[in-house]
C-alpha cells in the first residue's frame, strides 16, 4: 500500500536496536535510507493485539534516531513494528532487508519496588567483525561467531541487558594488523593535504565510519540479539584509534588524529549515546560528558569514560586526568550524594543520588582496574606496553586512591551492598577479588573479545608466572587476586545478586564455566 514510484521503499540501514529500558518505557534506535516519517508501534505479545504505545519521528536519510516508547506496563514483553507514513496518509512497512523475519521485542523491567527481581547481564567486548569474516564460511566461522551462540541461548538466559564495555566497532585496528584500517587510510590521505582542506573530506569520512557501524551491527546474529535485548555501552579506544589517548596528537585539536577522532565521536553520539539519551540534529560531537548511570532493580550501572579527559576534554592542569573533575563530581554525587569538590556541586546538581534500594553498584569501564601489579612492570617482569591500559598504570595514585575509597565508602554505607568493576580492554577473561586490609571490597570482571583474537604476550606471562595472579595495588593495604584468567574469546553472563559469573566460549561443546564469588570473598569454579 502506497508503494509507488512517488513513494519508494524505505530500508532499515541499521537497527532496530533496543536501548535503555525502564518499567514503563523503552528506547528503540533505527536508521533508514530516505527522508521520511516513520511510526513505531508496540503491542503486548500476550494481549489481543491492541497497540500499547505509538510514536512518530521525522527521519533524515542516513541519520539514526531513537523512538521513546511510553505508557508501557512493567514486566511485559512487547513487539515493535515500523511503518513509513506517506504524505497521503497511507502506510507501508519499513523494509528490514535480508532478514525480513526479524522480530524486535523488548521486556520492560519489573516495578522498582519488586523484591524478587534478579537481573542478568551479558558482558561483551571488542566486537571486531573483520576477524570473524577472515574465517572461511561454514562451520568454522559459525562456531567462532559467539553472537550466533547468544541467539541460540537468549530464551534460556533471558538477559536483562547487554553491557558493551568498549570497542563496539573498529575504526582503527591493532598495531601490526595486516590490513590498513579506515583510520589509517584517511590519516595517510589527509596528512598530504593542508589542514584547511580537511573539512572538505568530512562527509565521506563520516559516511565510512557510519558504514562500519552498519556492517558490524547488521551482521545477522548480532542484529537479532540487539533487536531483543536492551543495550548500554561506553566507548573503547578502537572507536577512535589504536592506543587512543596515549599520543600527543590525540590531545591537539589541530592534529589529524584529533580531526578524525572528532568525526568518529559524532558517529558514536549517533549510534551509541542515542541508546540512552537524545542527541539533537547538528549537535553530534558536542556531548559535554559521557559518563551515564542507570538504576535497574536492585542494581545500578555506572559507565565511566576513561578517554575523553585525556583527549577531547584535555586540561593540562587537571589533577585527576583519567576521569576529569566533572566526571568525578558526577560519580561522587551518584554514590555519596555530594561532589568530591564543593565548587563543582552546581554542575552536577541535577544528577540524583542512587536510591537506598540499590544494593549492587556495577561500575562499567573500558579499562580494567588491575591486570598485573605495577610493581612487576617497574621491575621489568612484564612488558609495560601490554599493561598501560589498566587503571592502576594509566591513573595517578591520587586518582586510584579516590576511586577505591569512594567505592568502599558507598559499600560500607549500608549492609549487604556489593561493588562490581566490569571491564574490557584486557583481552583476557578475568575474575578478580580486590581487597583492603584483607577484606574483599569489590569484584572485578573482565570480558574477553567476543569477536577478536585474544591477547598475545601478556597471556604467556599469565601462564608462566604464578606471581602475576596476585599483587599489591599502589595504595597501601589494597591487593588483588585473580581467581580465573583465560585467553579464549568469549562473552560473560553476570548475575550480581547471586554473585555468579559465567563465560561462554567457542569450544566444541559450548562449555559454560562459572565463578562463585559468594563464599566470603573466595572464588571457586
Amino acid at each position: 500500500e502506497g508503494l509507488t514510484a512517488e513513494y519508494p521503499v524505505v530500508t532499515a540501514l541499521c537497527g532496530p536496536i533496543i536501548g535503555k529500558t525502564a518499567d514503563t518505557w523503552t528506547r528503540i534506535l533505527l536508521e533508514v535510507s530516505a527522508r521520511c516519517t516513520i511510526s513505531c508501534e508496540l503491542w503486548e505479545l500476550s494481549s489481543a493485539g491492541a497497540v500499547a504505545s505509538a510514536a512518530t519521528l521525522n527521519f533524515e536519510a542516513y541519520r539514526p534516531m531513537a523512538f521513546t516508547m511510553m505508557s508501557l506496563q512493567p514486566n511485559k514483553v512487547y513487539q515493535a513494528s515500523f511503518n513509513v507514513i506517506f504524505p497521503d496518509g497511507s502506510k507501508a512497512p519499513v523494509d528490514m532487508g535480508e532478514d525480513s523475519s526479524l522480530r524486535c521485542t523488548v521486556r520492560t523491567l519489573p516495578e522498582p519496588s519488586s523484591r524478587s527481581f534478579s537481573p542478568t547481564f551479558l558482558v561483551v567486548n571488542r566486537n571486531k567483525l573483520a576477524t570473524l569474516l577472515q574465517l572461511p564460511p561454514g562451520h568454522a566461522r559459525k562456531r567462532f561467531d559467539l553472537w550466533e551462540n547468544v541467539v541460540q541461548r537468549i530464551d534460556t538466559l533471558k538477559p536483562t541487558a547487554i553491557l558493551h564495555v568498549g570497542d563496539q566497532v573498529f575504526f582503527d585496528m591493532d598495531e601490526g594488523a595486516a590490513d590498513a584500517s579506515t583510520f589509517d587510510m584517511w590519516r595517510s590521505e589527509l596528512s598530504q593535504l593542508p589542514p584547511a582542506s580537511w573539512q572538505h573530506h568530512r562527509a565521506p569520512i563520516r559516511a565510512a565510519i557510519q558504514q562500519l557501524y552498519r556492517d558490524t551491527w547488521m551482521h545477522p546474529p548480532t542484529r537479532r540479539v540487539l533487536a531483543r535485548v536492551p543495550n548500554y555501552s561506553i566507548f573503547g579506544p578502537h572507536e577512535f584509534k589504536h592506543a587512543w589517548g596515549l599520543d600527543d596528537g590525540d590531545r591537539d585539536p589541530s592534529h589529524v588524529n584529533r580531526f578524525l577522532a572528532q568525526i568518529a565521536r559524532e558517529c558514536y553520539d549517533l549510534y551509541q549515546v542515542q541508546l540512552y539519551a537524545d542527541v539533537h540534529l547538528g549537535a553530534e560531537g558536542t556531548v559535554p560528558q559521557y559518563a551515564h548511570f542507570h538504576a535497574i532493580g536492585p542494581c545500578a550501572l555506572g559507565f565511566l569514560d576513561v578517554f575523553s579527559a585525556r583527549t577531547f576534554f584535555f586540561n593540562a592542569y587537571e589533577q585527576l586526568p583519567l576521569l576529569g573533575s566533572v566526571q568525578w563530581a558526577l560519580l561522587t554525587k551518584v554514590l555519596l550524594g555530594r561532589s568530591h569538590r564543593p565548587e563543582l556541586e552546581g554542575m552536577v546538581a541535577a544528577q540524583p543520588q542512587l536510591p537506598d534500594t540499590v544494593r549492587h553498584f556495577i561500575l562499567v569501564s573500558p579499562l580494567p582496574l588491575c591486570v598485573v601489579s605495577p610493581r612487576l612492570v617497574s621491575l621489568g617482569k612484564v612488558p609495560a606496553a601490554e599493561v598501560m591500559d589498566q587503571w592502576v598504570t594509566a591513573a595517578p595514585e591520587v586518582e586510584t586512591k579516590l576511586l577505591l575509597e569512594t567505592l568502599e565508602l558507598w559499600k560500607n554505607g549500608q549492609p549487604r551492598r556489593t561493588v562490581d568493576f566490569v571491564a574490557g580492554g584486557a583481552n583476557l577473561q578475568l575474575a578478580t577479588n580486590v581487597s583492603h586490609l584483607g577484606k574483599v571490597v569489590l569484584r572485578q570482571i573482565c570480558a574477553s573479545p567476543i569477536a577478536d583474537k585474544s591477547t598475545i604476550r601478556i597471556q604467556a606471562a599469565f601462564k608462566s608466572s604464578g606471581r602475576i595472579l596476585t599483587g599489591e595495588l599502589p595504595i597501601a593495604g589494597w591487593r588483588f587476586a585473580h581467581t580465573r584468567a583465560e585467553d579464549a574469546h568469549n562473552y560473560g553472563v553476570w548475575e550480581p545478586t547471586s554473585f555468579r559469573w559465567m563465560v561462554v566460549d567457542d569450544s566444541g561443546d559450548r562449555v559454560v564455566r562459572g565463578v562463585d564469588f559468594s563464599g566470603g570473598g573466595t572464588a571457586g569454579s
